[in-house]
């Protein structure tokens, strides 16, 4: 079938674009916990507030390299390690996600006056970190789970070699 071969390099661009994503928030994490005018209120001073933050921290980027290096193995208990782990990143990436989304949301709503991002830390470093880190994780969450989808439905057989044979057909359409 001519379309599980293009599978592979959908697969493989698919999880470069969600480490991509991936990296984008551990950035604007990063940044944030490192800000010195962080909201108390949201929680950055505790120390298990965020746990499930630093949990996609390192959830995300197993999950992430387990996808493209399936793409270039198939080999089956790789597929399972790769599903299991973008499922346990996707999990943990809806704290983060639901936490920056209702901060966002808070400072684009309209005061008394009728203006926007008025409110504490609408104007600030941390309005940029959360827009990172809200970003992050939408577009991981969006590209990692068509990578699970790509995983699953690609061929069992590699079209990548690190052996010297390109492994691609004379024909690529067939």
């Amino acid at each position: 079938m001519a379309c599980k071969h293009w599978l592979d390099y959908f697969l493989v661009v698919v999880s470069a674009f969600s480490l991509a994503a991936w990296a984008t928030f551990v950035i604007g994490f990063g940044l944030e916990k490192d800000n010195p005018d962080h909201l108390s209120d949201l929680g950055w001073d505790s120390s298990t507030q965020h746990t499930l933050w630093f949990f996609f921290t390192v959830a995300g980027i197993i999950a992430g390299f387990a996808t493209v290096v399936y793409s270039f193995s198939k080999r089956r208990t790789l597929l399972l390690f790769a599903i299991f782990t973008s499922c346990v990143a996707l999990f943990s990436c809806g704290g983060p996600l639901d936490a920056s989304g209702r901060f966002l949301y808070l400072c684009n709503q309209e005061d008394d006056a009728g203006k926007t991002r008025q409110g504490p830390g609408c104007q600030e470093q941390t309005y940029d970190n959360y827009v990172l880190m809200f970003l992050g994780c939408l577009i991981f969450a969006l590209c990692q789970t068509m990578a699970v989808c790509f995983a699953a439905a690609a061929a069992r057989d590699t079209r990548f070699s690190f052996h010297g044979r390109s492994g691609y057909s004379e024909n690529l359409l067939f």
